[in-house]
Formats: structure tokens, C-alpha cells, sequence
């Protein structure tokens, strides 16, 4: 049994590495794809501010002229524009890297999330080592061979940071430091709407924790604040009204490829009235949240449910998040992290099958990579709903 499980593992392993190859040789050989990735709404928000500081980040209209003078061509239909929309605390950082060459920007900028992905696993390994797992890296191999990982780092995104807060964030409730825990999840502010889902159950679990993430967060929103101005707030809302309210293609948004349940749901049904979409959207994102506030409640003082509370938690929000592409799964890292911890722990599973199943789910996934297959989109739902399956499974066991 051991032996085909290596054997598969293997393979599977391969074949990932395999796909992640071929996509980064097309990415190479046409550098010119670079300004059509996600990476441009950053080199859009850098062209704005080299040219009218952080004020104006959120201008629609500068940075509409920034995506014509970066693509060098007009924006022919309103709502083309790839917006900045992502709070500007990391721009400091990401304006070191990017400059007129868009794609050298963009490896430069790919490379550095590449380093950030160091202490992402020197974090997990330490979880797994603490964890009394053996050979951890049968599982960690898997996790850097994630599919939404590699997502990221073919689209230029900026969600490494989201998880890096997300394992600092675990490391605390793990060890009872409210202060490591609040100030790591602070760092998932980078995505709002995901930041809501992960934070606010917590006020019902562990209050001292929510006050440090409380604290950590109003640091990061006073000093996005001292770069924008109350004038560049009022455009950061402005920014956000109109993307949120977009439908179609307009202004990157594609809500029916979304992973969550309004991209599940157009895909069902993809004449749905638009009032029926916001309704569903809105809806089942207070759903979410009072679900897991009802989950953090439950759980509150059963220590031993911490991290599969965490798990699910996360699962759910992924789920029910009002704006989720294949990017911003990455924290499925989390939820295989610790489902794979506590498999391991109760002895249902070797580490190498862990491994396996990981390896099995990103699998799954890899048709997304081809979103013109019929039907590629089936191996996420099916992956978030075993998933939450499985970890439910385990929180009930605890």
C-alpha cells in the first residue's frame, strides 16, 4: 500500500510540475501577456502614484489613462479598466519592484512572493514538527505545489501576504498568543471582505484576540489613511461602489467565473436577474457570518477545536465571500494544513497519504487552467465541499 501511494504521489507530483512548466514557458515566450494578467491593476496603481502620489491612487480616471499608457492603446469601452482595488498599505513595498517594463516588473515582483513563500513554510513545518508529524515534508511538497499558490504567482497577485498572515495568524491561536495571532490575521485586511469573514466570529471565541487584531488593523487602516488622504478614501469607497456593482466582464469582475456561491450559482443559472445576484451574494455573506459566529460560540472553550474551528471557519468564507476568483482560494493551504495535521494525529492517515490527497485536490483544480474545457470549474466545488466535509467530520470527532 505504502508503495503505490508513493508511486502515485510521485506521479502526481510530476504531472503538477509538468502543467506549472508549460504555463510559465508560455508566459516567457510572450512577454508582451504580461499587462493582461492581474498584475497590471498594480502596475497601474504604480503609475499613478510615480506620476500623482498616493492621493490620487484611487482616481478612476488616472487610472484609467494609466491602463491606456501602460497597454498602449485606448480603453475603448467604459468598464474595461482593470481597477486597483486592494488597500494601498502594501503599495510602500511593491512600488520597489515595478517600473516602466511591465514584465520585468513582473518577475521581479513574482520572485519576491517567491521569498515570502520561505517563511510560509518554514511556519508550517514548524506547525507539522510541533505537531509530532513525521516526515512533514510528504505534506509540505504538496502545499507548495497547490494549485491556487500557482495561481497566484502566474497572475502577479499579492495574496502570499494574506497567507502568510493567515499561518502567523494560526501559529498564535495554536500557541495562545493573542498578539502573534491578531497581528497575523490583521495582515488578511489586504482582502476586506475575506478579513470580515475570518475576524469578526472571533469576538465570540476569543475576545482578546479579536482586540489585537482590532489594533494591528487600525494601525494598517491610520496609516493607508496618511497615504491617501480622507480625499483618496472617498475615492477608495467611490472605487469599490462601482466594481462591486459591475456586472459581466466590466472592470475585471466575471462574477460567473468565480469560486464561491454567486459563481455558482450563474453558472447554474446564467440568465439570473441582476437584483437576484446581489440578493444572493449579500445574502449568503451575512449568512456566512452568522454561521461562524455561531460555530466560534460553540467551540469557544473546547481548546481542542481551535485550529479545526479556524479550518472550517476558513472553508466557509471562502465559500460565501462576495468576490472570490481562483487566486484568492490560496487559504486552502490553511485547511489542508490542519485537516492534514489531525488526520496524521488520529492515525487515520500517513503523512505520504496526506501528501497524496493534496496532491489529488490540486489536481482536481488544474482544469481551471483551461477555463475553455467544459465543465473545468467542477474540481473546486467538488474540493471545497469535501473539504468542509472532512473537517467537519473531525470537529465533531473533537
Amino acid at each position: 500500500m505504502r508503495r503505490t501511494v508513493i508511486i502515485v504521489y510521485f506521479f502526481g507530483s510530476l504531472l503538477l510540475i509538468g502543467v506549472y512548466g508549460l504555463i510559465w514557458s508560455s508566459i516567457v515566450q510572450n512577454p508582451a501577456d504580461a499587462v493582461n494578467r492581474d498584475f497590471l491593476s498594480f502596475a497601474i496603481a504604480d503609475y499613478v502614484i510615480e506620476r500623482h502620489g498616493y492621493l490620487d491612487l484611487y482616481d478612476i480616471g488616472l487610472q484609467s489613462s494609466a491602463m491606456t499608457a501602460i497597454v498602449e492603446g485606448p480603453i475603448l469601452l467604459e468598464g474595461s479598466l482593470l481597477p486597483f482595488v486592494h488597500p494601498p498599505f502594501l503599495m510602500p513595498v511593491m512600488v520597489l519592484f515595478i517600473n516602466e517594463d511591465p514584465f520585468g516588473s513582473f518577475l521581479r515582483w513574482t520572485l519576491a512572493t517567491l521569498m515570502l513563500l520561505i517563511p510560509c513554510i518554514w511556519l508550517s513545518h514548524q506547525f507539522l514538527k510541533q505537531k509530532n508529524i513525521a516526515e512533514p515534508w510528504w505534506i509540505l511538497i504538496p502545499l507548495f505545489l497547490l494549485a491556487p499558490l500557482h495561481i497566484n504567482l502566474f497572475q502577479g497577485q499579492d495574496l502570499i501576504f494574506l497567507l502568510f498572515g493567515l499561518l502567523v495568524f494560526v501559529w498564535g491561536v495554536d500557541q495562545d498568543n493573542d498578539l502573534i495571532g491578531g497581528m497575523g490575521l490583521s495582515l488578511t485586511t489586504i482582502s476586506p471582505h475575506l478579513a470580515v469573514l475570518f475576524a469578526i466570529p472571533l469576538f465570540f471565541s476569543n475576545r482578546k484576540l479579536f482586540a489585537w487584531f482590532c489594533a494591528f488593523a487600525a494601525i494598517l487602516v491610520s496609516f493607508s489613511l496618511f497615504l491617501i488622504g480622507f480625499d483618496g478614501l472617498a475615492d477608495f469607497l467611490n472605487i469599490i461602489r462601482v466594481t462591486a456593482a459591475a456586472e459581466g466582464s466590466s472592470y475585471g469582475v466575471n462574477k460567473v467565473e468565480m469560486f464561491n456561491l454567486i459563481g455558482l450559482s450563474l453558472r447554474l443559472w446564467p440568465t439570473m436577474p441582476i437584483h437576484l445576484v446581489t440578493t444572493i451574494t449579500w445574502s449568503g455573506y451575512a449568512l456566512a457570518i452568522l454561521l461562524l459566529c455561531r460555530l466560534h460560540a460553540k467551540t469557544a472553550h473546547k481548546k481542542s477545536s481551535l485550529l479545526l474551528t479556524v479550518s472550517l471557519s476558513i472553508n466557509v468564507a471562502l465559500f460565501f465571500a462576495p468576490h472570490l476568483h481562483a487566486h484568492s482560494l490560496l487559504p486552502l493551504w490553511i485547511v489542508f494544513l490542519i485537516w492534514g495535521m489531525n488526520r496524521v494525529q488520529i492515525k487515520k492517515s500517513s503523512s505520504q497519504q496526506v501528501g497524496l490527497w493534496v496532491l489529488l485536490a490540486s489536481l482536481a483544480m488544474v482544469p481551471i487552467f483551461v477555463p475553455v474545457v467544459p465543465l473545468s470549474w467542477i474540481g473546486v466545488f467538488v474540493v471545497l465541499i469535501i473539504c468542509a466535509v472532512l473537517t467537519l467530520q473531525q470537529l465533531n470527532f473533537k
